[in-house]
């Protein structure tokens, strides 16, 4: 069942079952924001913010063996968003950013694996022209917890990133996963771009991985595109795309991804790469 919630005030929210919801998070003044995902609960969440120059604050309770994954909109200008998330017994929390719509964000978010097989898989896209300050980190306290951090950015003129991507497996979590990747895409040399991957190791018996690369764009197959008859423009959104779309990469949902994939094909048309 699809429910709509607009809300523009604290707000919680508690899925017992399978649901499907789609929030619109109205942040006109400082909110807080909790979801309780209950034990053996599924549900797909769509999150749209909006608002400007306040401060966002989400708790998330993912009980045993409950699956939770939601989707970021963020439409918000200089926005402080802070995320607590703690996932029990076998949950599976899988999380997708979406910033793309040229504004200003900070963001930071801890990810608790207190439980056994407790995982999640995140991926976070951004289109960065203003400032966007990310800290992302799994901590690994159950033991076979399981993290996969992903990190995707494209910078236009005079765009800042500054992403942390943190895998902390602690002592006794042991046979516990933490991978990560980040790509940024820079279209000149006038951006400044920062990737921190991070890994903290207390135990032994575990698997750690993290991969980065920050580049310019290839000059010869922007040239081919361009040979081809696509504009200069749409020859960056093209190959653009491919980081963007690195968002759906989280969802099973066909008709979903489907749905996403229309949202960023159309972000991507109407954006000025120049």
């Amino acid at each position: 069942m699809l429910t709509n919630i607009i809300c523009n005030k604290d707000t919680v929210i508690n899925i017992n079952d399978k649901d499907e919801i789609e929030l619109l998070l109205k942040v006109d003044n400082d909110l807080k924001l909790v979801l309780n995902v209950k034990e053996n609960a599924h549900a797909i969440v769509q999150i749209r913010i909006t608002g400007k120059d306040h401060s966002l604050m989400i708790t998330s309770n993912i009980e045993k063996y409950a699956k939770l994954t939601i989707i970021y909109w963020n439409e918000a200008d200089n926005l402080r968003i802070n995320e607590e998330v703690e996932i029990y017994d076998h949950a599976d929390y899988r999380i997708a950013y979406g910033e793309l719509e040229l504004k200003k964000v900070e963001r930071e978010a801890h990810y608790h694996l207190l439980g056994y097989q407790a995982r999640i898989d995140l991926v976070s896209v951004a289109i960065i022209k203003d400032h966007i300050k990310a800290s992302l980190n799994a901590h690994h306290q159950g033991k076979e917890s399981f993290s996969h951090i992903q990190t995707y950015g494209v910078l236009l003129k005079d765009g800042e990133y500054d992403m942390v991507a943190n895998g902390h497996i602690k002592k006794k979590a042991t046979l516990s996963k933490s991978h990560q990747v980040s790509r940024v895409l820079t279209l000149t040399d006038k951006q400044k771009a920062k990737v921190t991957p991070l890994l903290l190791i207390d135990e032994n018996d575990v698997e750690a991985s993290h991969a980065m690369s920050i580049g310019q764009l290839d000059e010869n197959q922007l040239y081919y595109l361009q040979s081809r008859g696509l504009s200069k423009n749409e020859a960056l959104g093209l190959m653009s795309r491919g980081y963007l779309m690195a968002m759906t990469s989280i969802i099973d949902d066909e008709e979903l991804k489907l749905k996403i994939q229309t949202q960023i094909n159309k972000k991507v048309e109407n954006t000025c790469w120049m």
